[in-house]
């Protein structure tokens, strides 16, 4: 790290928060109940993959945002997003959210390591100036054990877990939020019927992992993915961040 004047620059010349800087806005929990007639949509991206950067020209041309959770330890691999890719997608009005620090199984670790995991990604995301409050599971059976979910609580406000189904914004369990993966062999009627039941308190949280080759079992080809974003807007879905659907900034006084 170097640094430029008064803001601190990482080795890839990004930005990083400073006492200079503005703060990190303070979020609480707080849903925003869709109305019974809105059909709203969560779209999240798994692990910070650097082909998810084709899906932001679709989601643009939609006015859609969606949710990049990261693991804040693979940003200098290069299969990855780097720092100044995940800040691209920020200033585009995309979430950033938290995907633990190295990937690690939190079912099968120590309690240090537990805490390790939570907390240094949190804290990393915030030194770039990110709130960090909502955490994406990874290994989601995970988001089952309460010994985890009590972990978390500890420091994020909600946290998206791997149990298929609908998500009832009143009455979840929001350090296990239910959602559906979309992978390469999900078809658009399968697609569909993810979606059905979607309106008022019952949101719709949609998975993904990498867009690209059909041939790799997690990934959604780009004609795929815009076909699926063009069926949302063709059928009057909305689609939200999960920290706009369930956090608020807090107050100042």
């Amino acid at each position: 790290m170097f640094f430029t004047g008064l803001v601190a620059l990482d080795y890839d010349n990004t930005p990083l928060a400073t006492l200079f800087a503005s703060a990190v806005p303070h979020q609480i929990y707080q849903p925003t109940i869709p109305s019974a007639d809105q059909k709203v949509v969560c779209i999240v991206f798994d692990d910070g993959w650097k082909s998810q950067l084709d899906a932001v020209s679709i989601l643009e041309s939609f006015g859609y945002k969606a949710t990049f959770a990261i693991v804040t330890g693979y940003t200098n691999y290069p299969d990855y997003m780097d720092w100044r890719e995940i800040r691209s997608l920020a200033s585009k009005g995309m979430d950033i959210a938290s995907h633990t620090d190295t990937h690690a199984d939190l079912n099968n670790v120590n309690s240090d390591a537990l805490f390790g995991e939570l907390s240094k990604s949190q804290a990393v995301l915030r030194s770039r100036g990110y709130p960090a409050n909502v955490l994406v599971y990874p290994y989601g059976d995970s988001a089952n054990n309460k010994t985890v979910q009590d972990a978390v609580s500890q420091f994020y406000l909600v946290a998206r877990g791997t149990v298929e189904g609908k998500c009832n914004i009143s009455g979840c369990n929001r350090y296990n939020l239910h959602s559906y993966d979309v992978y390469h062999d999900v078809s658009l009627e399968d697609y569909a019927a993810y979606l059905e039941g979607t309106g008022g308190e019952n949101i719709t949280i949609l998975y993904y992992h990498k867009i690209g080759p059909q041939s790799e079992d997690t990934a959604v080809s780009r004609e795929v993915f815009q076909a699926q974003v063009q069926y949302l807007h063709d059928n009057g879905y909305s689609v939200r961040t999960l920290s706009q659907l369930f956090l608020k900034d807090a107050p100042t006084h």
